[in-house]
């Protein structure tokens, strides 16, 4: 192998590598291996006039495809890109997305896979750390790179598709004039192929390596015996092409000649439309969003879905009663696989699985091997749970995280050396099936049980009423933790102090009674923090439980906070801005009537608006805030008010990362571009967020301090 353009000391020590196996004939390629060749060109003679792209109306066939990435490779070859180089790539699902992706893999270079969503913090720490060269963007999210350019030395080159920045390239300039012939790096199996980073679930993300032939095996192994692709089928989902679950739609259609469906902005109705435009034959997407597109009624009339064969779901775990209603609504089964960046699919479940084992996470997928073991890596027998850790064609491999690689693999001097340890706590059964309980870092110890938060989480997501669910513990006298549970529900249910001992019984029917979660509070969907592959940090939420100082109690979920999130809700979604909204919510709750409380909010906000102050919601919390504690005449103290105010808006800005408008936004609102913008983006669905939050934030507070 050839690792030129990479230092040393960013790999993992040799002894800390994970020790792979190939178990199937076909995962034994050739030494001299090039994915723009494997994956593209070779479909070129039979399929150069087949569909490759769909994007809405657009087609795009092979043929076309492959002169695009031949003209962007001898585009980043005169910029000086070479093999080994990292570039880049942040946008939304695009087809120039697979154009960025095949170029790198053409000339030897090494994508990084940036999420669009990341905020400007984050972009800065990925090109740092990758030592990126070049990055390729849409300049719809352009604004996040403008912010940090000059804090990332080894940047040289930024190329920008959509409109004109000044200060880069534009992408369809360098592409004018490029010949369609290029020459292919000479690039071998054991090469880098990418750099995807973690979520960040569970603290830093994590730079993850992944060879030429790791990229490969993930068609060779789930794709080719679990998901049975063919040539004429459709891919299609809502999954970003820079997280672990959406990064499978840049290898395995081409593996088989297969044709993608994009789409940029995800909804429910959008999806189901698209499978009937474009021929969605298999259909990927997270168990949440399948969740949503049940709640579209009728949809199994309202929609074309005869071209359906089967659906793929990764990320999260599958609730029963999702694969249940859709298999019955729709007719396909849902395979469910458990993946990551680092392994890619090692355990699924698959069609024609036993009815009695739907709800695990299936068998190994072919090529893998799967144990469960104990404290000491000693194999457990079946029904004991305990760590799983895994070896395959692919292995856990950290970019310049020595630190990370020594726990991400068994120890060289373990009976299970260079296996892969990727976190997860599991029971295998007598038939060999796989049962998810938790992450390790997820366990919750109480009473002296050891709980895992993934298995209450799994319990409280089959009841009908609730759509997702996080479970964590929190630190007690007596109990050592207590377990809590926050609650999304279905949009059709309201939150009710009954149905918090309703979901409590359930979950003592579903699982050991002692595993249920003596606290649980209701939250909106979009209350819960999440990583940018909308993921749930559990972690930050641990965070937020510790600093309020929760205690087990007589009432779970406070009503005072609940009514008035969902007062603020409500106003927003009448129209009321959210200065308006939140301080309307609180003086509600507090039984406070007054006309000139949301026009002195709407000034105020406006005020701040035009001089980048605190966000509206955060300014009408404020507001809110000083109707409880603030002084009604000359000489009363004001330090409750001080101290009040100060506590919300350190958690408000805990919870979001800043607390002016424009860093929030990302805009100006007291300027006429800033305006546009917020419209053209929708940037209204987040305000929605920061209202509901910052009521919750000040409802707590003021609510804590009243008794």
């Amino acid at each position: 192998m050839d690792r030129v353009n990479i230092p040393k000391e960013y790999l993992p020590s040799a002894e800390y590598m994970p020790r792979n196996v190939k178990l199937l004939p076909e995962l034994e390629y050739p030494y001299r291996l090039n994915l723009a060749e494997v994956l593209l060109d070779r479909n070129i003679p039979a399929r150069s006039d087949a569909v490759a792209i769909y994007h809405e109306s657009k087609r795009i066939t092979y043929l076309e495809l492959q002169s695009q990435v031949n003209r962007f490779a001898n585009a980043l070859r005169e910029l000086g890109v070479r093999k080994g180089h990292r570039v880049v790539l942040r946008s939304a699902n695009i087809p120039e997305y697979f154009v960025w992706n095949f170029a790198c893999w053409r000339i030897g270079a090494i994508p990084v896979l940036l999420s669009h969503l990341n905020r400007s913090s984050e972009v800065s720490f990925k090109i740092n750390d990758s030592d990126a060269i070049a990055i390729c963007v849409h300049s719809d999210c352009y604004d996040d790179v403008q912010k940090v350019r000059d804090d990332c030395p080894s940047l040289k080159h930024v190329i920008v598709h959509g409109d004109r920045v000044p200060g880069t390239l534009h992408y369809e300039e360098l592409m004018r004039g490029q010949s369609t012939q290029v020459v292919t790096e000479d690039t071998c199996r054991e090469d880098f192929a990418r750099i995807i980073y973690s979520s960040g679930t569970t603290g830093k993300p994590k730079g993850i390596l992944t060879t030429l032939e790791g990229i490969l095996s993930v068609s060779d192994t789930h794709a080719r015996h679990i998901l049975k692709l063919r040539s004429d089928d459709v891919l299609g989902g809502h999954p970003y092409y820079s997280f672990a679950f959406g990064g499978s739609f840049l290898c395995l259609p081409w593996r088989f000649g297969a044709a993608v469906s994009i789409i940029t902005h995800f909804s429910p109705e959008r999806q189901f439309e698209l499978v009937g435009e474009h021929g969605i034959t298999v259909l990927f997407a997270v168990p949440t969003a399948f969740r949503m597109m049940l709640g579209v009624a009728d949809a199994e009339r309202k929609y074309r879905m005869s071209t359906l064969r089967l659906c793929q779901t990764a990320g999260e775990p599958l609730p029963e009663t999702t694969f249940r209603e859709w298999r019955e609504r729709f007719g396909q089964t849902v395979i469910n696989s458990l993946g990551s960046s680092e392994l890619n699919y090692w355990l699924s479940t698959f069609e024609g699985m036993p009815a009695e084992k739907i709800g695990s996470s299936g068998l190994s997928v072919p090529s893998y091997e799967n144990i469960v073991v104990d404290d000491e890596l000693n194999p457990v027998p079946p029904g004991v749970p305990g760590e799983l850790i895994v070896r395959g064609p692919v292995g856990q491999v950290y970019w310049r995280r020595p630190d990370a690689q020594q726990n991400g693999v068994c120890a060289p001097n373990s009976r299970y050396a260079g296996w892969s340890r990727p976190g997860l706590y599991f029971v295998q059964d007598s038939d060999g099936y796989f049962w998810y309980k938790s992450r390790l870092d997820d366990m919750i110890v109480t009473s002296g049980y050891k709980v895992p938060g993934g298995e209450v989480e799994g319990a409280l997501n089959n009841h009908p009423a609730v759509l997702e669910s996080a479970v964590i513990g929190i630190p007690d006298k007596e109990r050592g933790n207590i377990i809590k549970a926050f609650v999304v529900l279905k949009k059709e249910v309201a939150p009710d102090p009954h149905l918090i001992q309703i979901l409590q019984d359930f979950v003592k029917q579903e699982i050991e009674p002692y595993k249920y979660p003596r606290l649980i509070e209701f939250v909106s969907e979009n209350a819960m923090p999440r990583t940018s592959t909308g993921k749930i940090q559990r972690k930050a939420l641990r965070d937020l439980e510790i600093a309020r100082g929760t205690r087990e109690g007589p009432t779970i979920n406070s009503q005072f906070v609940t009514d008035a999130r969902q007062f603020a809700e409500k106003a927003f979604a009448s129209g009321l801005y959210c200065a308006e909204s939140v301080v309307l919510a609180l003086a509600k709750v507090q039984g406070v009537e007054s006309e000139l409380l949301p026009k002195v909010a709407t000034s105020f906000c406006s005020g701040m608006a035009r001089t980048r102050g605190p966000c509206g919601a955060l300014t009408g919390a404020m507001m809110g805030v000083s109707l409880a504690f603030g002084r009604s005449q000359t000489g009363e103290p004001v330090h409750k008010t001080y101290v009040a105010t100060q506590e919300l808006i350190r958690e408000f800005e805990h919870e979001f990362g800043a607390r002016n408008c424009d860093q929030l936004l990302g805009c100006d609102l007291g300027t006429p571009e800033g305006q546009a913008k917020f419209h053209e983006n929708r940037l209204h669905e987040r305000c929605a967020l920061y209202t509901g939050k910052a009521t919750e934030i000040a409802a707590s507070i003021i609510g804590k301090a009243k008794g």
